[in-house]
Parts: structure tokens; sequence; C-alpha cells
């Protein structure tokens, strides 16, 4: 089977493309398809994460992001000609490669792709948050809320046009009730953690052949570890994480506040640190995204969400396959989904610090609660292994 991908780039460290590297790779490795990715706006830039060597990578250099930042009235015909140039360009492409499934990721691409006549069966994924963009529109007056409609309408049309949208929840799915063919598969865990026997359980429902205990460090070290991980920007609500640490550092002497992100955002970056250094937090530290992110997660202890909204949230099934259990924000969308009914972590109603600081403090207060919460959250963590997700998109790729 030959699969396409296009997005516009996978230089960056985000959900959206470590996903893509985990999925595309299995589809070449274990199950030999043939793969590509096709991306836009590449200009030589190395991928973040590993993709396979039998992955063809294509750069069409249409370079849509040269345009960010330029008066919407000027780059009305740049963007215009480079629609034109990407539709021509991936349409040769695609006719040479005749692939039997063809994926957008929702970017520059979306409104190319089902144009094009090659045979391909055309899916759709969504990686963002519907909800969020209703919420937002309320907000907007005048002309900017008329374009703010015509934009959802039309990622809608867009969506409808293609043979399945995927979406990351189903609260997410219900937002795209005008689009006939939609279906939900989570994203998959992208990291392999070690196996361990489960805590506090009279018996492992595995062999002891098959189930070894992993030198897992919590709770065997002076230092414990609340981890947090993201983009640091105004969505992942590091602000509120930040006004939450300050009100429980000093009761927990023993603990650090670990942030892995990156810092594109700088304004919202130096308000961050600004608010560090006001508050005088000397056990915060943020750090730059890394490849080896399992090695964070085995070193850590607690996982803190405290995002505005999400489309899925990647780290928390990764950080609850490591054992770590959750206290999150029940933002829109994914949190909830996850956590709700397994016992492996705590939602708190969006924006409600105090009640999160509370919850943070059970647990770093009580080694013994945070292993019931562990067991739990490494067995939730098994329905989004790679295997069990994977097996969804090969159900669609066979029903189309």
């Amino acid at each position: 089977m030959k699969i396409v991908y296009m997005t516009y780039g996978i230089h960056y460290s985000g959900g959206m493309e470590r996903v893509l590297s985990v999925k595309a790779n299995y589809f070449a490795e274990v199950l030999e398809y043939e793969v590509y990715i096709v991306i836009t706006d590449g200009k030589g830039r190395s991928p973040f994460f590993k993709f396979s060597d039998k992955i063809q990578i294509i750069d069409l250099g249409i370079n849509y992001r040269d345009l960010v930042g330029m008066n919407p009235l000027k780059k009305c015909i740049p963007y215009f000609l480079k629609k034109l140039r990407h539709q021509r360009k991936l349409s040769r492409l695609l006719n040479e490669i005749k692939p039997d499934i063809s994926i957008s990721m929702f970017q520059y691409e979306a409104s190319v792709l089902h144009k094009i006549k090659d045979g391909s069966k055309k899916i759709i994924e969504s990686h963002f948050c519907r909800a969020v963009d209703l919420l937002r529109n309320k907000e907007k007056h005048g002309i900017s809320k008329y374009i703010a409609k015509y934009l959802f309408k039309k990622n809608s049309k867009i969506a409808s046009r293609y043979d399945c949208l995927v979406t990351l929840t189903e609260d997410d799915l219900r937002l795209y009730d005008d689009v006939k063919s939609v279906r939900c598969i989570p994203n998959p865990l992208t990291i392999t953690p070690p196996t361990y026997v489960l805590r506090n359980s009279p018996a492992s429902t595995e062999s002891a052949h098959d189930c070894v205990e992993a030198d897992f460090p919590r709770d065997r070290k002076n230092t414990n570890i609340l981890l947090a991980i993201g983009r640091i920007s105004y969505q992942k609500g590091f602000d509120n994480l930040v006004k939450i640490w300050a009100d429980i550092e000093k009761e927990f002497p023993n603990w650090e506040l670990h942030i892995y992100g990156s810092h594109e955002d700088r304004p919202y970056y130096e308000y961050i640190q600004s608010m560090i250094q006001e508050s005088k937090l000397n056990r915060i530290f943020i750090f730059n995204p890394t490849d080896n992110i399992e090695k964070v997660y085995e070193k850590s202890d607690l996982l803190a969400v405290t995002s505005n909204y999400e489309g899925f949230n990647l780290s928390i099934i990764e950080g609850m396959s490591y054992g770590l259990p959750v206290v999150s924000f029940d933002c829109p969308c994914g949190p909830g989904e996850i956590l709700r009914g397994h016992d492996c972590g705590v939602l708190i109603a969006p924006g409600d610090n105090r009640a999160f600081a509370n919850a943070l403090r059970g647990f770093m207060s009580n080694s013994e609660l945070r292993k019931r919460y562990s067991d739990k959250a490494y067995v939730r963590a098994k329905d989004f292994s790679i295997d069990n997700i994977m097996g969804k998109w090969i159900t669609l790729f066979r029903e189309l």
C-alpha cells in the first residue's frame, strides 16, 4: 500500500509532528507500506523527530510561511499564486506516485488535496480543538466576527469534501455534525515505556516472566519532580501553573517543577520568566524540548496540565505510560476523555487554581496515593498503545 502524508513542515518539536513520525514509521517499518511525506515549508531544515530511512520526504518549496506578518491586503495575490503553484506541483507528484491513501494534516494542503484526481482515497486529520474556535467567535465583534464565522464554516466545507475526517476526540467529532464521514481515532503513544509490575496489586495479571520490575526512580531519591510539558504559550496556561506553584513551593522543599517546551512565543516566555523572578521562585526550571523525553518521564513523579485548550494532549498518555498520576484542568478537548472514570488522575474545573493546588498537595504529600494512581495510569495508557491505535487506522483504510 502507498500512503502520502501532507503537512507544512516536520522541523518543529510539536505533538502533531511527533505523532506523524510515529505513525509514518509504523506504516513503513512494521507494515512495510510505501510512505511519503510531502511538505510545503521545509527550507532544508532537518526533521526534529526521527523518520525511517524507508520514508521519502519531499519538499514542494511553496513556503507559505514567508507571508506571515505581511499586510493582509498585500499578501492576497502572493498567497493565491502560491496556492496555484501548490496545486499544480502536488497534482503532478501524486499522479506520479499513485498512492492508495492521501492524508492531509489540515494545513495549507487542505484546500488543495481534495481537488486532485489521482485515484487515491483522501483523509483529513484535525489536530485542533474546534470548541475553542466557537468560544473565540463569541468574543469577536464587528467584521472580525463575520470573518471568524466564515472561516469556521469553510473548514467544515473543506472537511466534507474528503472521504473521511479524523478527529482526536469524541468531543471534537460532535462539533463536525455537518460533515457526513467522521471518525475519532486518538493519538497513539509515541514512546515505549519499560514494563513494570503494577504497584499495590495483590497479583499481577501478567506472568513474572513477561513483567519485569523496572528501575523507576520515583520515591527513591531526595528530590521529587512535578513535570509539565508543552510549548511555552498561552495555550498551555503556564502562567496559571507558575501561580499555582508559588502557592505551594515553600510547603514542599524536596519538590521541583520542571517545564519542557519550545520558546517561539518570546513575549509569553519572557512574561513567564518575569513571573518566576518577581515571585522569587527558585525551584522552577524551564528546559528546551528534548528528543529523549523518555528519560524525563522516568525521573518524574507527577504530571501537571494547566492548558486552556488542547487538541488531545500527548503528554498525558505518555506520562501515564510511565506511571505518572495526572492533575489537569478539564479543558476542551482531550484531558477529560483520557482521564475521566479511570482513577488515574484528577480533573479540575478550568481556572480553579486553588483546587488545582490542593490536588497537587494531595499527591505531593502522599507517596502511597501517587503509587495507587500510578498503577491505574499505567493500565489506562495501554488503551493508546501503538498497535491498538494503528489497528483503527488500518480498519479505516480497508473501509474506504
